[in-house]
């Protein structure tokens, strides 16, 4: 009996990494970048509004007493506000260059990327709270989201480095 380190046969692993090289040669360089460009913007998007809504389980719907009970909790208008920041997340994420080759599955760089692009986010809601008096945030819940956004995303991105 052969004994190697997984259950699988070297011969059906050899076989099955011959058949994603042939795979992969079928698709050029750079529509194999084009498409993990798309899988990362894909990605991106469903993981920060995953973080938002997180955000808003923990702040409002988790039994913690650490927050203020007698916020503004409508979840509608959360969605909302959520569903119009994912977009602009996004736009600073391409802003900041984390969907250029030259950034991306570089290690840390990346990750450093996500931090600042998520902190630049957390400062524009902050700047629009400013300048409309009438646009309240939950605190809590905008520095849950922001914590969210960046472990959610750069997690996401680990893994698909992992997967590429």
């Amino acid at each position: 009996m052969q004994t190697t380190t997984s259950n699988v046969n070297p011969s059906i692993a050899a076989q099955l990494t011959r058949r994603i090289y042939r795979a992969s040669d079928l698709i050029s360089s750079r529509w194999q970048w084009r498409l993990f460009i798309l899988v990362l913007v894909f990605n991106d998007l469903l993981l920060t509004g995953l973080a938002f809504r997180a955000a808003y389980y923990v702040r409002f719907q988790a039994p913690l007493h650490i927050f203020q009970e007698d916020a503004f909790d409508s979840f509608y208008f959360y969605q909302r506000v959520g569903l119009l920041m994912i977009p602009a997340w996004l736009i600073l994420f391409a802003m900041i260059g984390l969907y250029h080759r030259k950034n991306l599955l570089g290690g840390t760089q990346e990750y450093s990327l996500v931090f600042n692009a998520t902190t630049l986010g957390l400062m524009a809601v902050v700047a629009v709270g400013f300048l409309l008096p009438d646009f309240v945030l939950a605190r809590a819940w905008l520095l849950l989201a922001w914590v969210f956004v960046f472990l959610f995303t750069a997690t996401g991105r680990f893994l698909l480095r992992r997967v590429v």
